[in-house]
């Protein structure tokens, strides 16, 4: 008896050494060979010792396989994900300025129930993802309206912006001259907002410029809210 228990020992550990060093044919070659142990196509019998060891090595290769599959696709799919965050990191590190949206500050009715609404202001959020201060500017920034479009100038002075490190903030802008018309049963208003912003660290590093441009679909205004959704149209980063 102690002459088999060495002898399994010794196989088991035989078998977990090879394991580790082959892979899934390896392993579907001991199932096969289980199973044809287990049904005596090799003249086993089940009083025979050898069709115990067959049929141990037969369900623990095909536990192993269940076992070892889904933990290499998990491990494969893993491997792929870091690889996408540290690149995304990399890009981050280097394009430190995200825009957060944009937001109706103020708007007015002149003559309510109906008639237009005006849109005196807007605001854009931006943060600074990065652990030094960022300065930017505005190169173009306007909207579109029923086809015409307009410069929105920008504040007297206001020339460039500044960003703390890891800080988020929102930027008002006066919009004159933004005057729409809602339709009934909610169908949208399009109003076309555009900016290009160039930017640098402090102190400076390099150059980088963001442009984009929204499509903003308006259904309704109403005091202190708005119901609204917002397209994206164009993305850059360069």
């Amino acid at each position: 008896m102690d002459f088999w228990k060495d002898y399994l020992r010794e196989v088991l550990l035989a078998f977990w050494h090879a394991l580790a060093l082959t892979d899934t044919l390896v392993i579907g070659v001991f199932i096969v060979a289980g199973i044809a142990a287990a049904f005596g196509f090799f003249g086993g019998h089940a009083e025979h010792p050898s069709w115990w060891i067959a049929l141990a090595i037969f369900v623990i290769s095909l536990f192993v396989l269940l076992v070892r599959m889904p933990y290499k696709l998990y491990a494969e799919q893993r491997t792929a994900i870091n690889s996408l965050n540290n690149r995304l990191a990399r890009i981050s590190e280097d394009r430190p300025l995200s825009f957060n949206g944009l937001s109706l500050g103020r708007y007015v009715q002149p003559h309510p129930p109906h008639g237009d609404w005006i849109i005196e202001r807007i605001d854009l959020g931006f943060e600074n993802t990065a652990a030094e201060r960022i300065s930017w500017t505005l190169a173009e920034f306007f909207f579109e309206y029923q086809g015409t479009r307009k410069t929105i100038p920008l504040p007297a002075g206001a020339t460039r912006y500044c960003l703390l490190a890891r800080e988020a903030n929102d930027y008002g802008f006066d919009v004159p001259g933004l005057q729409i018309q809602l339709q009934p049963l909610r169908v949208p208003a399009t109003i076309r907002f555009g900016f290009t912003i160039d930017y640098d660290n402090i102190p400076p590093v390099r150059v980088r410029r963001m442009r984009r441009i929204l499509d903003c679909n308006i259904r309704r205004l109403w005091s202190g809210d708005y119901d609204w959704d917002v397209n994206m149209v164009e993305q850059l980063e360069c």
